[in-house]
């Protein structure tokens, strides 16, 4: 049996493909198979999945996970392939720090993201109104692109949906105190004052006299919709993700946008929106990375899925 039960996962090298893919990563396996090699890893404390790299999108066919729930054959086991055979001491566990980070995160072998820590009070709602976080995701998401101008004018929209969707005023300040941590220290271009919340007040006093709008539409299945893209998702997560992880995530965003000619302007603006303090340096080497053609070292979609972020229709 594989997994903490065991206290040890397997990795499996199937075939002459296998081997050779063994090979070039310089390991040492525990176990010939009557196809391949089974290199025999410490479990981690996080529950590893069985997988199948055949079957899973970015992971390299020859190459297969047996983890908790999972078991492997052990020597001196005879199959119709042939013996398997010990080539070290199996109580000689190698751990996942022996793999290549790309190839750790291809075959899902990086702890999931911990839960999102619990806000001070919850966002308000109702049954009847469309859910402020909701109408603060999309203020956010605006504020990114730019299309309703700056964090200011982006503000007042957000406090003028709220009216619109029947929140009080306090419920709208609530609201903004939550958009003013978000984007008050993330200036697109990186220069001018923070945005604080006494000017979010001074938006809500103008967009309470305004001519008032149309609700927005509501559906109790809609409480909060799946990110699209791997981008919107990252922005999800982001502030939950360890320095490190942080820091490679900000590489593989600005090596993607690099590879489809993305003004480097356009890279730092993301970087430095979703919270990432070192975005123009950060954007920077990634594209001289890219115009040095050095290889990629992973991709976003692997970044997120094997740490358990879903997005997209298929999630």
């Amino acid at each position: 049996m594989t997994g903490r039960i065991s206290g040890r996962i397997v990795i499996d090298f199937d075939g002459d493909e296998g081997r050779a893919y063994a090979h070039s990563l310089g390991i040492r396996p525990h176990v010939r198979t009557g196809g391949g090699y089974h290199w025999h890893l410490r479990a981690p404390e996080w529950r590893v999945g069985n997988l199948v790299g055949k079957s899973t999108h970015g992971a390299p066919d020859c190459v297969d996970v047996r983890g908790d729930g999972g078991n492997a054959i052990l020597p001196p086991t005879v199959t119709r392939k042939g013996p398997y055979v010990y080539l070290r001491d199996p109580a000689d566990l190698d751990t996942l720090d022996d793999l290549p980070l790309t190839l750790r995160e291809a075959l899902r072998l990086v702890p999931p993201l911990p839960a999102p820590p619990p806000m001070t009070g919850p966002l308000p709602r109702g049954d009847d109104r469309y859910p402020s976080s909701r109408i603060l995701d999309w203020a956010l998401q605006k504020v990114q692109d730019g299309t309703l101008g700056g964090r200011n004018d982006t503000g007042y929209h957000l406090a003028w949906a709220l009216y619109n969707n029947g929140y009080s005023h306090a419920e709208v300040l609530q609201v903004g105190q939550t958009y003013v941590s978000h984007v008050g220290h993330q200036h697109p271009n990186g220069r001018g004052a923070p945005y604080t919340l006494d000017e979010y007040r001074a938006s809500m006093r103008t967009a309470y006299t305004a001519p008032r709008g149309e609700p927005w539409g509501y559906s109790s299945t809609d409480a909060r919709s799946t990110p699209q893209t791997a981008t919107q998702a990252l922005e999800d997560v982001y502030a939950q993700l360890p320095p490190e992880d942080q820091a490679r995530a900000a590489h593989l965003v600005a090596r993607e946008w690099a590879a489809t000619g993305r003004p480097l302007e356009d890279t730092i603006r993301y970087l430095r929106l979703i919270g990432h303090t070192a975005a123009p340096k950060a954007a920077r080497t990634a594209y001289q990375d890219h115009e040095r053609g050095e290889a990629m070292p992973g991709s976003l979609d692997g970044f997120l899925r094997a740490r358990r972020v879903r997005y997209g229709r298929g999630s």
